[in-house]
């Protein structure tokens, strides 16, 4: 298995943990409350040896819809049980919550950028 691939199961296993339904990649219809993986930017970097590099990753967590009060409590929820479970990633940053477009849809979202080091594998 490859370094990215490796990442964004472990992220997603770890997301999965705290009981969030995780789409490895932006799927053609989503069913919220979920988190959507993405690449980040830059994808990655070179890390401090020879074959270690740096790859960030976000994590899009998307609210259900409902009134603004309470797909704000949710996403709340969906924030903190995310940064709880996610134990092997350094969390770079938690975005401003949003409206969101995902295939045409719009969600209150947050994106959660999220990098580690790790050593690549092909």
């Amino acid at each position: 298995m490859n370094t990215l691939r490796s990442v964004r199961d472990e992220v997603a296993l770890q997301l999965a943990a705290a009981g969030v339904t995780v789409h490895e990649f932006i799927p053609s219809r989503v069913n919220p409350p979920a988190a959507v993986l993405e690449a980040g930017s830059p994808y990655m970097t070179q890390g401090q040896s020879f074959s270690d590099f740096v790859v960030r990753i976000n994590v899009v967590l998307l609210a259900g819809n409902a009134t603004n009060e309470i797909a704000t409590d949710e996403l709340d929820q969906l924030i903190c049980a995310a940064i709880d479970n996610l134990e092997t990633f350094d969390i770079e940053s938690v975005e401003q919550p949003e409206a969101l477009e995902i295939n045409g849809a719009q969600y209150l979202g947050v994106r959660i950028r999220l990098l580690t080091n790790k050593e690549i594998q092909t």
